[in-house]
């Protein structure tokens, strides 16, 4: 689980850009590192899913 520091994300042009903290660096994510971002509902609460993809 990430910190709530962990979870910037900024729109950018038709995307969303993910900021690399701490948190993030621990996990072995870099700037090159693809993310994939969904929302899910479960039990009427919305929760923000980070996973990691492949990177550049």
């Amino acid at each position: 689980m990430l910190s709530k520091k962990a979870k910037k994300l900024v729109h950018w042009h038709d995307n969303y850009v993910v900021f690399v903290t701490p948190e993030a660096k621990a996990l072995k994510w870099n700037d090159k590192t693809i993310v994939k971002i969904s929302v899910v509902e479960e039990k009427g609460k919305k929760k923000i899913i980070i996973e990691k993809g492949m990177e550049l």
